[in-house]
């Protein structure tokens, strides 16, 4: 039976990658994990896994989960688009998938998945549909976050180009249950406690359940060298919180924020965060990437490995059924 390393096992999308794996029966799991990680994602297969404490950032840590394992799933990153986390998203996503390559390398490991982003992927003037085949460029709407995620896949080509057998996806936007203070969850809350504001743009979004399946997918592909577009539906944000207020049975947003307002709201936001020491909702990029309209091609991803995509507004009437019933618990 394989052994499998998941890195940052208690996570979101680690989460729903160790279910989907043993669902699967792919192989003996080991979820590696900080030592304060939270659990409250994986209680319900916490006893189906092997747990290892250690960090990314540790390379001998890293060395040590992954003797004997055949096939690695590189889960770990930080998702932000706050500028005072740009340092630690450097080091995590970049420096910590150098690791990871490198600890691949070294310990012989069969097989990598890294998950990558659509961030990753460049754009080009003029063009709203974004594939594979568009190759990095620094755009108005390059955030640090995709910049650290594009360093962390020329990390990956790297090791590739060193003997690895290492492939990648790029999801859009994931949908799931998972914490609801933080990562796209907070879209379910905000628009459950009356949002009446939704911006231009428009973006893919996908089933973190499907980016689980097709991470195994491609995994199990006997090429190396590939990158995947995540992607089950294109939706303007306004066609997305109406969704989202359908499935909790409250009113939709009402009022379009043009680029004047966008502008202001980030400011206040990034007010609001430092007085009340939280998180901000929205910041000078994520504002700026609200305001931007681009669609993203899943035909590799349905040609190359078969992928069937869930209906995405049965992903949301799911999700929105498990963040009610955390709510009113």
């Amino acid at each position: 039976m394989k052994k499998i390393l998941v890195t940052g096992a208690t996570g979101f999308l680690g989460a729903h990658v160790i279910a989907a794996l043993l669902r699967k029966n792919e192989g003996k799991v080991i979820g590696f994990k900080r030592s304060n990680s939270p659990m409250h994602l994986v209680t319900d297969f916490q006893d189906q896994v092997k747990w290892i404490d250690g960090d990314i950032l540790d390379i001998f840590s890293l060395e040590d989960a992954m003797e004997g394992v055949d096939e690695v799933y590189h889960t770990a990153a930080i998702v932000s688009y706050h500028p005072s986390l740009k340092s630690e998203m450097e080091n995590v996503n970049i420096e910590g998938t150098a690791n990871v390559v490198n600890a691949c390398l070294e310990k012989k490991v069969g097989k990598l998945l890294h998950i990558s982003s659509i961030a990753a992927i460049g754009r080009i003037n003029g063009q709203s549909l974004v594939s594979e085949k568009n190759k990095w460029n620094t755009w108005a709407g390059t955030s640090s976050y995709g910049m650290t995620k594009h360093k962390a896949e020329i990390e990956v080509f790297r090791g590739i180009a060193e003997g690895l057998h290492a492939n990648m996806i790029n999801p859009s936007v994931i949908i799931g249950s998972g914490y609801w203070d933080r990562g796209t969850s907070r879209f379910f809350p905000r628009v459950h406690h009356g949002q009446k504001l939704y911006p231009a743009g428009a973006t893919g979004f996908v089933d973190v359940k499907d980016v689980a399946e097709l991470s195994i997918r491609l995994m199990n592909q006997p090429d190396s060298g590939k990158r995947v577009i995540a992607n089950a539906v294109n939706l303007n944000f306004l066609e997305f919180f109406n969704l989202l207020a359908k499935k909790m049975n409250v009113p939709g947003p009402s009022f379009k924020v043009n680029s004047f307002l966008a502008g202001v709201a980030w400011r206040t936001e990034a007010i609001r965060s430092k007085l009340f020491n939280v998180a901000p909702f929205l910041t000078k990029e994520t504002a700026h990437a609200a305001m931007t309209k681009f669609e993203f091609d899943n035909t590799l991803s349905k040609e190359m490995l078969d992928m069937q995509y869930r209906n995405f507004e049965q992903t949301v009437e799911r999700t929105a059924k498990d963040y009610l019933a955390w709510y009113t618990r």
